[in-house]
C-alpha cells in the first residue's frame, strides 16, 4: 500500500510540473492569462490543414495579439505585415449591444481584433495566416468560418390550427389538449407525459434559441417568447422558419387549445438571431457572430441556450466557438450536424451537450453524424412544430434533435433549480432509453427519456450507469469504459452502491449483462450484497471474478456463457447457487464451495465440460435438478452427511468413477436417475455400518458398494 501510495504522489507531482511547464511555454506573464490557454497543442489545432477545408468568409481574418495594441481603424499602411483595409474589435463591447462599436472613433484598441484584408480573396486569407502565426507578437490567427442550420423542410401541413373548445381546469391533465399533439411523435417517444406530470416547465428558467430568429407574435409562442430581451445580430424577422420551428418544440405554450406543445408549457425563450438573410443561403452564420451570441447570453442571464447550426458538425476546432462555450456558463445545446460524419470530440467543453437525430423506430436518421463527440440521440425526423405567421410544419434534422434536449435541460432546471450543468448533462446522458441501434454511436447509447430525467431512477456518473433503488442506494447497470479490468466502486456519485445488476423490465425481462464482452477481469466491493438476474451473461472473455463478501445468493444465470471463466472467488456467505449459474462455463476446472452454500439448483453447473473437482459443502442440503447434468470431465464427488436431496443431479457424467457419501444414512429424497449416464462409476462408498441401508436402495443395487 505504501508503494503503491508513493507511486500516486510520484505521478501526480510529475502531471503538476508537466501543467505548469506548459503553461510557461504558452505565456511568461502572469497577467497575461489568455495566451497561457493557447498552448502548442491547441495552436496545432487551430492551425490544422483540415480545418481550412470548410467553408470561410472571404478576405477576413480574426486575430489574437498577445499584448493590446492600438491602431487606426483603417489603416494607412500594412499591419502586422499584411494589407488591412479595415479593423474592428472582436469582443463584446457592452451588455445591452455585444456588436457596439464607436463608430466615431477612427482608432481601435484590443488584443482581439477583426481584420478585412485589401484582397477579399479566401487565398488572401490563407496567405495573411502563414504571415501571422509567425509574427511572436500574435497568439493565433485564423478564418472567420461559415456555417449553416442542421434541418430542413420536411413537408406537410402548414396550415394555421383552429383552436378547440378549451378545458376546465378540473380537466386539465398531463396530456395535454393542444389538437396537433397526436402528431408529436417525439413528445410521445421520450415521455413527455409522464414528465409532465411532474413539471411543465417555468418562467423562472431562461432559454435563449441562437437561430434564424423568431416570430414572436406566433399565437401558441407569443406567451413564452420575451423578444424584449432579444438580440439581432441581423435583421430580427425569421424569414426562414427555423429558429421559430425550434423554439416550438422548447416551448410552444401547453393546453391552450392551439397546434402543439413543447417540451415546456411554461418557460423564457430569448430569441437571438445569428442567422444572416443576406448570405448565400439566407441562413448562414459565422465564428464571430456565435461568439458574440454566447457572450450576450450569459451577460444577460440566460440558463439554457440551444445552437441548431453546423457549428460542431465533423470534428472542425474552430477557437471561437471554443472561446464563446468556455465564457457562457450555462448549457449549451448544439445539433450534432447532418452530414453522416463519425467525429471525436472537439471542444473539451463541460457545458455542452450534442444531439443526433433518431428515427420513429429508434434507429439512427441516415444524414446524421454520430460518434464520440455526440451525447444521445432525440427525435429529429418529421417534427411537427411552428412556423411563422401562426403556421406549423415539419421539418427533419439535428436541428429538430437538439431542441427536444434543450427543453428537457429547461424542465429539469424548473424542477430541480439547484442542478448544475454537470448534474444536467450526466443526468440527460445517464437516463437515456438504450437503443440497440444506437450503441456505440453516441455517448449515451441510446434517446432522451424526460420521465427517467426527472425522477433520477437511472443515471450516469462517468462509466458507470446505474439506477436508485431507495434512499442512497444504487445498482450499477452497466460499465461503459474501455478497461479489461473492471473494479466497481463501492460509493457512486454519494449513492452507496448494494447492487449490480438491470432490474427487470419491458426492455429487460430477465435483467441484463453489466458490462462489455471484451472484459476479462471483474473485481466487486463488499458493500454489493445483491446481484441482478443475467449480471454476466455470455461475457466470453471474462476469466476471473472476486465476489463481494456479503453476497448470499447467486441468482439465475449469473455466469451462464461465460466458456472463458476459470476463477471465482466465492463469498463465505454464500448459501444458494441459482440455476443456470455455471451454464456452460467451458473453461471451469475446480471450484470449492464455501461451507454456508446449503443449495444448490437446477443445472446451476450444467455444462461445465472441464470441471474436473469440486468441493462440497458440509452444510449443503439440496442438490436440485440435473444440477451437474453434463460435467463430462468430473472424476470424483462426495456428498456430505448434511445432503437431504439428491435429484437427477449428475446426469451424464460420463468421466465420474468415485462417489462417496459421508452419510450413514442415504439422503431422505434421492432419486434413481440420480446418476444416469455415468458410464464409468461401479462403485459407491459409504461410511461403515451404512452399507446396508444404501443397499436398501433398489436402483443401488447395480453398483458395488463399499463401507470406508
Amino acid at each position: 500500500m505504501k508503494r503503491f501510495k508513493s507511486c500516486i504522489l510520484f505521478l501526480s507531482l510529475l502531471l503538476l510540473g508537466l501543467m505548469i511547464s506548459d503553461n510557461i511555454q504558452a505565456g511568461n506573464t502572469a497577467d497575461n492569462k489568455d495566451d497561457k490557454k493557447i498552448t502548442p497543442k491547441k495552436l496545432e489545432k487551430i492551425y490544422h490543414p483540415d480545418n481550412y477545408k470548410n467553408d470561410f468568409e472571404p478576405g477576413t481574418v480574426i486575430v489574437k495579439l498577445k499584448s493590446a495594441v492600438t491602431t487606426r481603424r483603417a489603416p494607412s499602411s500594412s499591419f502586422l505585415g499584411i494589407d488591412v483595409k479595415k479593423a474592428e474589435e472582436l469582443a463584446v463591447a457592452n451588455k445591452a449591444e455585444p456588436q457596439k462599436i464607436e463608430k466615431n472613433s477612427d482608432s481601435v484598441r484590443g488584443t482581439e481584433l477583426i481584420l478585412t484584408l485589401e484582397r477579399d480573396t479566401k487565398q488572401a486569407v490563407l496567405d495573411a495566416i502563414d504571415i501571422l502565426k509567425e509574427n511572436p507578437d500574435v497568439a493565433y490567427a485564423q478564418p472567420n468560418y461559415l456555417y449553416d442550420v442542421e434541418g430542413q423542410d420536411s413537408g406537410g401541413s402548414s396550415a394555421v390550427s383552429e383552436p378547440v373548445e378549451p378545458k376546465t381546469q378540473n380537466d386539465i391533465t398531463a396530456t395535454p389538449n393542444d389538437p396537433r399533439y397526436s402528431e408529436l411523435w417525439g413528445m410521445q417517444k421520450i415521455n413527455m407525459p409522464s414528465a409532465w406530470d411532474l413539471s411543465k416547465g417555468s418562467a423562472n428558467v431562461k432559454v435563449g434559441v441562437l437561430d434564424t430568429g423568431i416570430d414572436y407574435n406566433h399565437t401558441d409562442l407569443a406567451v413564452n417568447v420575451y423578444e424584449g430581451l432579444g438580440y439581432n445580430f441581423y435583421d430580427f424577422t425569421d424569414n426562414n422558419g427555423h429558429g421559430t420551428h425550434v423554439a416550438g418544440t422548447i416551448g410552444a405554450k401547453g393546453n391552450n387549445s392551439l397546434g402543439v406543445v413543447g417540451v415546456n408549457w411554461n418557460t423564457y425563450i430569448v430569441p437571438v438571431k445569428i442567422g444572416n438573410e443576406n448570405s448565400s443561403t439566407g441562413t448562414a452564420s459565422d465564428s464571430v457572430t456565435l461568439r458574440r451570441a454566447l457572450m450576450y447570453s450569459e451577460n444577460i442571464g440566460l440558463h439554457v441556450v440551444n445552437v441548431s447550426y453546423s457549428f460542431f458538425d465533423g470534428g472542425q476546432y474552430d477557437i471561437l466557438v471554443e472561446d464563446g462555450l468556455n465564457y457562457f456558463s450555462g448549457i449549451v445545446v448544439g445539433a450534432a450536424g447532418n452530414s453522416n460524419s463519425n467525429y471525436n470530440n472537439t471542444y473539451n467543453c463541460d457545458n455542452l451537450i450534442l444531439v443526433g437525430n433518431s428515427t420513429q423506430s429508434d434507429g439512427k436518421a441516415s444524414d446524421s453524424s454520430y460518434g464520440e463527440a455526440v451525447d444521445i440521440f432525440a427525435p429529429g425526423t418529421s417534427i411537427l412544430s411552428t412556423i411563422p405567421g401562426n403556421g406549423y410544419g415539419f421539418m427533419s434534422g439535428t436541428s429538430m434533435a437538439a431542441p427536444h434536449v434543450t427543453g428537457a435541460a429547461a424542465l429539469l432546471k424548473a424542477y430541480k433549480p439547484s442542478s448544475t450543468n454537470k448534474d444536467i448533462k450526466e443526468l440527460i446522458c445517464g437516463t437515456a432509453m438504450q437503443a440497440t441501434a444506437l450503441i456505440n454511436k453516441c455517448e449515451a447509447d441510446g434517446i432522451l427519456n424526460v420521465q427517467k430525467l426527472l425522477t433520477d431512477e437511472s443515471r450516469r456518473i462517468g462509466d458507470f450507469s446505474f439506477q436508485r433503488l431507495s434512499g442512497h442506494e444504487i445498482t450499477i447497470t452497466y460499465y461503459h469504459g474501455s478497461n479489461l479490468t473492471v473494479i466497481f466502486p463501492s460509493v457512486l456519485g454519494g449513492y452507496n452502491v448494494t447492487e449490480l445488476g438491470t432490474p427487470p423490465s419491458a426492455q429487460f425481462p430477465y435483467g441484463a449483462p453489466v458490462v462489455s464482452t471484451a472484459v476479462t477481469h471483474v473485481i466487486m466491493p463488499d458493500s454489493v450484497n445483491n446481484l441482478g438476474v443475467c449480471t454476466f451473461l455470455s461475457r466470453t472473455s471474462l476469466q476471473y471474478v472476486y465476489l463481494s463478501a456479503n453476497l448470499n445468493y447467486l441468482p439465475f444465470s449469473t455466469f451462464n456463457g461465460c466458456s472463458s471463466l476459470t476463477d471465482v472467488v466465492l463469498p463465505n456467505n454464500l448459501e444458494t447457487i441459482g440455476t443456470n449459474v455455471f451454464l456452460d462455463c467451458t473453461s471451469l476446472r475446480n471450484i470449492t464451495l464455501p461451507n454456508s452454500v446449503v443449495t444448490i439448483q437446477s443445472f446451476a453447473f450444467d455444462g461445465c465440460t472441464s470441471l474436473q473437482q469440486i468441493s462440497l459443502s458440509s452444510q449443503l442440503r439440496e442438490i436440485w435438478y440435473a444440477a451437474f447434468i453434463r460435467c463430462s470431465s468430473l472424476q470424483s464427488i462426495t456428498i456430505p452427511s448434511s445432503v437431504e436431496r439428491l435429484e437427477f443431479a449428475f446426469p451424464d457424467c460420463s468421466s465420474l468413477d468415485n462417489v462417496r457419501f459421508m452419510g450413514a444414512n442415504p439422503p431422505a429424497y434421492f432419486t434413481s436417475d440420480t446418476f444416469d449416464g455415468c458410464r464409468l462409476l461401479s462403485t459407491i462408498y459409504v461410511p461403515w455400518g451404512a452399507s446396508a441401508r444404501y443397499r436398501s436402495l433398489q436402483f443401488l443395487m447395480p453398483y458395488r458398494i463399499v463401507e470406508i
